[in-house]
């Protein structure tokens, strides 16, 4: 953003407003001689359109105090007229601006903000700007820059009584700082609008797409932005650097405003469109969400990957009204999965709900991936905090989402599909059976991994994880990072008189850092 990229305690700001930029050329007498179009080294001299205008125009001094050299002051030609010409403010409105001054120069004003001269060496805005104003320049307004800028106090100053460009595009800034003075373009653009056409996202946002006159070009915008500038055909519309919109100014005649009321294409709901920011169905369940869903739960089985238009087309044809529709298609017939039970949860919760995937292990792995016991726990998630000792900070999401009825619903039919099989363990790799028909109870933070890793380490020498402590448990393994243990599962092994061994002395006493190092790793 300008503000924190650009700005710097101690900067002397002056905003520039549209306009013409031009550069006086004062002789050696201080009268005024020449006339350019610019301010910076690609100027051009406009005196023969320009000079006669200006010598008469009451905001351009025709002589100014400084003799004995050449002087150039810079500044801009303001009007508050908008002109509907695409492209970057302000130089694709140099033409308009020139003929609209020779018709009209009472439209106009001169704001100057910096002079050089071969007489004399001015460094810093206040000797700058004391030698324009004894010369009864006209002076762009300025703030200087507090240690504690933000746009709420650039905003608040821009906006009062003291500057008097509130109501104009302020298309560049001035800034000094120490002895350098320079231009900084805020990059604005503008164009017309011949057509706008309203629709819903992948991600189920209704937006709207502006098309620029005479071009195949859009810029999509929020549907809040549309009804907020009532933005239609025949409107002008400036643009900031972050192509975000910040002046609308309607050209012809309007039709009918844009209705803040809305009724879903997809579910039929009917809501409030907000005034500020995306506007979404707010059903949680609405196919018009379904793209993303769809797109994640393919990648994660591991199922034949589609385009997100062949996605959409089956959602719009109410071929797809769920995720488990899927295994309905012909695309799909036949098509089988493998797949843990950790795997099928992340598979169906939004990365965006629950970005880390432990937490399905740390279910599954309580639940000892039993899908019998999966499903009485996914359908009672409350209980599995009491009965599993389950404890885990990302619990609380998983089960506000199993709470869901649709939800667990699009689970439970998946568990019965016949092209859904469930794999009881997810292993690492094929290792010897040294911890068969044992228990090992995990808890801690690893350094050879995640929960995930970690079991699916222990499962490729046939161990059974759990993540609850109980006396079944063969031994205790403590992560070597020594932070996130149950104090209380670990003394109470120790009671129970259970081994209890630290990961760094496990993974070595029973060869698992000889194996990993071996690269039996297959996934």
């Amino acid at each position: 953003m300008f503000l924190k990229n650009t700005l710097i305690p101690g900067d002397f700001l002056c905003p520039v407003p549209s306009g013409l930029h031009i550069t006086l050329q004062y002789n050696a007498s201080g009268n005024l001689e020449k006339v350019f179009k610019r301010t910076a080294a690609d100027r051009e001299e406009l005196s023969d359109k320009l000079f006669q205008k200006l010598i008469r125009h009451e905001s351009v001094p025709a002589r100014i105090h400084i003799n004995g050299g050449t002087s150039w002051v810079k500044g801009v030609l303001h009007t508050g007229v908008l002109f509907p010409i695409a492209g970057k403010l302000p130089f694709n409105m140099e033409e308009q601006f020139i003929e609209r001054f020779t018709d009209n120069p009472s439209q106009f004003n001169f704001f100057a903000w910096g002079i050089d001269s071969t007489a004399a060496k001015f460094r810093g805005s206040t000797p700058i700007r004391q030698c324009l104003s004894m010369s009864r320049f006209n002076l762009l307004p300025g703030m200087l820059i507090p240690s504690n800028i933000s746009k709420e106090v650039f905003f608040n100053w821009f906006n009062s009584d003291i500057c008097p460009f509130s109501n104009s595009v302020i298309t560049d800034y001035v800034i000094f700082r120490k002895e350098e003075i320079k231009l900084v373009s805020t990059q604005m653009k503008q164009f017309v609008i011949s057509k706008v056409h309203t629709y819903v996202d992948d991600n189920g946002f209704i937006k709207a797409k502006l098309f620029k006159s005479d071009s195949s070009e859009f810029l999509a915008i929020d549907y809040s932005e549309l009804l907020k500038y009532n933005i239609q055909p025949n409107t002008l519309v400036i643009l900031d650097a972050e192509n975000q919109v910040t002046v609308v100014k309607h050209l012809g005649k309007q039709d009918k405003p844009y209705s803040k009321s809305l009724t879903c294409a997809y579910c039929g709901k009917k809501f409030d469109a907000p005034s500020v920011g995306s506007v979404q169905c707010p059903n949680p369940h609405c196919t018009s969400k379904l793209v993303p869903v769809i797109q994640q739960f393919i990648a994660k089985t591991g199922l034949p990957d589609c385009s997100s238009e062949f996605i959409q087309e089956k959602i719009n044809r109410n071929e797809i009204l769920c995720v488990t529709d899927l295994f309905v298609l012909p695309e799909f017939e036949g098509v089988q999965v493998e797949i843990t039970l950790a795997a099928l949860l992340r598979a169906l919760v939004p990365i965006s709900t629950i970005p880390r995937d432990e937490i399905f292990t740390v279910f599954a792995t309580a639940c000892t991936n039993n899908p019998q016991t999966f499903r009485y726990y996914i359908k009672y998630p409350a209980n599995a905090e009491k009965d599993l000792g389950l404890r885990h900070p990302d619990m609380p999401k998983l089960q506000a989402w199993l709470s869901d009825d649709a939800n667990l619903s699009d689970i439970e039919t998946l568990l019965n599909t016949p092209q859904i099989v469930i794999k009881q363990t997810d292993k690492k790799f094929e290792g010897a059976p040294i911890f068969r028909n044992k228990t090992v109870y995990i808890t801690g933070d690893f350094t050879h991994g995640s929960v995930s890793e970690i079991a699916a380490i222990l499962q490729s020498y046939s161990a059974k994880v759990v993540t609850q402590f109980s006396d079944v448990a063969d031994c205790v393994l403590v992560g070597g990072k020594k932070s996130n243990i149950d104090g209380k599962s670990v003394n109470a092994a120790r009671h129970m008189c259970t081994p209890i061994i630290d990961e760094a002395e496990f993974f070595r006493e029973y060869g698992i850092d000889e194996d990993l190092r071996n690269n039996l790793v297959y996934s």
